[in-house]
Parts: C-alpha cells; sequence; structure tokens
C-alpha cells in the first residue's frame, strides 16, 4: 500500500487555513491543517472504506510522537483520493523539523495500522508559530493566546474580557497604535463589528481634514481641525459644539456661549393681575375681576404698569393687547423703555383703540428696533384710558412678540 501526496495541494489548503484563523474565524483553525495524497493498493488507485491515522514525529526515522494524534474512521476513498482535516494541537509547529507518519487500515477492520513512509512537513505550517507562543526580536513581544482570543503586543496585561488587543509603548507617559495611510489625502478607518455586522466605525478623512464617528450607519459626530464639534451634522461656521436637532440637559447649561443657527421668535405674556396702578389715585375703585382688571364707578384718566423683564439681546417687534371696548374712552397701551440716568420712559411701541364694541378686541402695534439691555434701562408697559367703567371696559392680557438668536 502507497500514498502519494500531492503537496500543491497540501500547501494551498494549509495556508487557507492559516488565513482563516487570522481573519477570526475561530481559535481551532490555527491547528488545523488539510492533507490530500493518492492511496494505491496492489499498483492502483485504492477504493473503498479505510481508516486513516496521522501522527506528527520529531523525526524521519527515530524521534517521538508530538502534539495530538487524529484517527479518521471509514473514509470513503475513490480512485486513491483521500482528504482529510487534522489538529495536531497547540504548540506543535515551534521551529523545529517535523515529520508526518500516516497510517492506514481496511475500514472493516479493528485490528493494527499499517504506517506509510513518514513524510517531512512543508514550511507553510510554520506561520502558525507566532500564534502559539512569544516571538522576541529587538526587545519586542508579540502574543496570541488562542484559547482566549487575545493579541497583546509588548505587554502581560489582558485586554478586558480576556477577548482583543492589548498594546503597551516602550514609553512612560504615551502610548497608542497608528493606522498610516500613504497619501496624505487618504482616509484611515477603524471600525466595529458584532455577530459579522458592522456596528460603528471612525473615520479620518485626510482631504476634509475631519474626524467622524458614527454608530450603525446613522448620523455622526464630526470633528474638524479647529476643534469645531457637530452633533448630527458636520460642523460650520465658528460655534465650538453645534447640534443638528433637539439637546437635552441634566445638569446646569450657561446659555452665554449658545446660540441659535437662526433667531427664535417667542411671546412674553402679562396677565391682567400683573398690572397696578401707575399712582395712588383711585385706589379704591380698582379691581380685579377672575381674569381682567378695570375700574369701578366714573374714573377718568387713570393708569395701569406692569415691569416686563426680557432676555438681553431681545428685540422686541410687536405689541398686542387684548381688551374689551364700549365705552366713550379709548385705550391705549404703550411699550416703554427707561433709563437709569434720565427720568422719564421712551415709547418703543403702541397700539390704541378707537371707537366701540361690545366684543372683546385684539389690538397690535409694532414696535421699533431696540434691543433690550438691562444694563442700562428698564421696560414696562403702560395701560391709559380717559374714561373707565367697569362695565364699559376692561384688560386682559398684554402680549409682547419678540426674537432671540440666543437660549433665554
Amino acid at each position: 500500500m502507497r500514498l502519494y501526496t500531492r503537496q500543491s495541494a497540501h500547501f494551498r489548503a494549509a495556508s487557507l487555513a492559516l488565513a482563516a484563523s487570522l481573519f477570526g474565524a475561530g481559535p481551532s483553525l490555527a491547528q488545523l491543517q488539510t492533507y490530500q495524497g493518492l492511496l494505491s493498493e496492489g499498483g492502483q488507485p485504492a477504493n473503498g472504506t479505510y481508516d486513516i491515522r496521522f501522527d506528527v514525529y520529531t523525526d524521519q526515522v527515530a524521534g517521538t510522537t508530538v502534539g495530538i494524534g487524529n484517527v479518521f474512521n471509514d473514509q470513503v476513498v475513490s480512485n486513491g483520493l483521500i482528504t482529510s482535516t487534522f489538529n495536531a494541537g497547540v504548540g506543535v509547529f515551534n521551529g523545529e523539523e517535523r515529520w508526518m507518519q500516516i497510517s492506514v487500515r481496511p475500514g472493516t477492520s479493528t485490528g493494527a495500522f499499517t504506517p506509510l513512509p513518514r513524510q517531512r512537513i512543508a514550511a507553510t505550517p510554520y506561520a502558525m508559530r507566532s500564534l502559539n507562543e512569544r516571538w522576541t526580536p529587538n526587545g519586542s513581544v508579540l502574543r496570541t493566546d488562542l484559547g482566549i482570543n487575545t493579541v497583546r503586543i509588548n505587554t502581560d496585561v489582558s485586554p478586558v474580557s480576556d477577548s482583543g488587543l492589548s498594546v503597551r509603548g516602550n514609553s512612560t507617559t504615551f502610548s497608542g497604535v497608528y493606522a498610516d495611510v500613504e497619501s496624505a489625502t487618504g482616509s484611515s478607518y477603524f471600525g466595529w463589528a458584532t455577530g459579522g455586522t458592522s456596528r460603528a466605525e471612525m473615520i479620518y478623512n485626510g482631504t476634509a481634514n475631519t474626524l467622524r464617528l458614527s454608530m450603525g450607519g446613522g448620523t455622526p459626530v464630526s470633528i474638524n481641525a479647529t476643534g469645531l464639534v457637530g452633533l448630527g451634522a458636520a460642523p460650520s461656521g465658528t460655534e465650538r459644539l453645534q447640534v443638528s436637532g433637539d439637546a437635552r440637559a441634566t445638569g446646569t447649561v450657561s446659555a452665554s456661549d449658545l446660540a441659535y443657527t437662526a433667531p427664535q421668535t417667542k411671546t412674553l405674556s402679562i396677565p391682567a393681575s400683573a398690572f397696578v396702578l401707575n399712582d395712588n389715585t383711585n385706589i379704591t375703585n380698582l379691581r380685579y375681576l377672575n381674569d381682567r382688571v378695570t375700574f369701578v364707578g366714573a374714573v377718568t384718566s387713570a393708569s395701569l404698569i406692569a415691569p416686563v423683564s426680557l432676555p438681553d439681546g431681545a428685540i422686541v417687534t410687536q405689541i398686542t393687547a387684548i381688551v374689551f371696548d364700549n365705552g366713550p374712552g379709548d385705550f391705549d397701551i404703550d411699550f416703554n423703555r427707561g433709563t437709569y440716568t434720565v427720568s422719564g420712559v421712551t415709547a418703543l411701541g403702541t397700539t390704541t383703540t378707537t371707537g366701540t364694541s361690545a366684543s372683546l378686541r385684539t389690538i397690535t402695534g409694532g414696535v421699533a428696533v431696540s434691543p433690550i439691555d438691562s444694563s442700562v434701562a428698564q421696560y414696562n408697559v403702560i395701560v391709559n384710558n380717559t374714561d373707565w367703567d367697569a362695565s364699559l371696559n376692561y384688560l386682559k392680557a398684554v402680549r409682547l412678540t419678540y426674537t432671540v438668536t440666543k437660549p433665554d
């Protein structure tokens, strides 16, 4: 009985097994080898069922066995061709010479195997050597522990959960991993995956000079060369942090450095209960009735005032009042600005009523552009009517419409 090996097929299969182990197919593949040969019996290609045994020896004739012996029972051989994948075990291919002993017996037999001449194992399996031990050229250390899927470079510290990559530099102050692209306009990439599915990626774009982190193909976090950070979109403009969408904070946020991408329109409502007498006259006639303010009896030339507090930089664009006016007097409602150093106020906006109406009216008026500056002035709304009478007129509310470029 003879066995003719096909070395080219052996080399190719062993290389494929090694490549699969390097790219994460599983730790056991690092010791797997596929052997292919031709078995002859009586000078003719063998056909039938055979038991085949693989053993690795340290010498061509004598020596001792190393690793694990593999027995494959009842292997079907057709036209002499046999193909088997065996696992010699960890540490077998350590750089020393190794010889393969193949033994055969008929598949229906339980007797002794017939050993065939040993064959020297080619160099290809020794590419697995660095996967089974420490390699120390020039003082560096590369170690792979196949049993727990870890790679350690220049360190004995295990990665978290004993699975992954651990790197230690020779410096006492700095260590890390570089991904270098030959072209300055190329892109360096690092990715994360679970179960064979891409989950997250980090890409440096050499052309745009930006670093981007995204998860599951979703909206990225992007940082440009000047340190601007964009959440949900690439940053632009000059703001350090730019958010595309809503944001929420559970702690204290300072608004001094935050800005909207476009002015936001807001409204300040001043209820009737916020208004008080502008002087001490007619105080006995003043009445707050449910959601309105007015005077009982015939009261002439009385005015009400309410302070206004708006964020600095806000620009009031409109004044609106909700009133009932069915009496002879007209409402005159002003939004005013009064500086601390000068007496009196300046009306920035006014709205008035004319004539009578038996229904509630909403009256509006424009306001001169003047950004709010509470450091030099105070602001208020004053309501005047020359003929107050609770049965004929009252005020329900005043609204100020304004725009801001920063959060309040």
